[in-house]
């Protein structure tokens, strides 16, 4: 499990734009066949925003309406860029249940 993290406004929002940003970096199509590990560092940018989320929800705290709706943006256009593969991106066995941590399980499509 993702374990909560600092419950801010200011780390919400940093969360965000890092992911925002990663999504980018994925849709504007860089070549992760040479490099596994880039693709798996801007995911982590999504599992930081997860945990940030695990911190408001632990502190029963609603996320603003406008980060919700830049998070969902971003992750529908990730969506979009990417289709879901069966195993983790790092392909060995882990602990991270698909239905919770849905983006480590799928793969850019360029």
């Amino acid at each position: 499990m993702c374990e909560p993290e600092e419950v801010a406004l200011e780390s919400l929002e940093e969360a965000i734009a890092y992911w925002e940003r990663s999504v980018r970096y994925i849709e504007e199509g860089f070549d992760y066949s040479d490099d596994h590990e880039e693709y798996t560092h801007d995911l982590f940018s999504r599992n930081v925003l997860h945990g940030i989320l695990n911190g408001f929800a632990s502190q029963k705290l609603d996320v603003p309406d406008m980060f919700k709706a830049r998070m969902d943006a971003a992750d529908k256009r990730f969506t979009e860029l990417t289709f879901e593969i069966e195993r983790h991106v790092w392909g060995t066995e882990t602990i991270y249940d698909k239905s919770i941590f849905w983006y480590y399980y799928r793969w850019p499509k360029k």
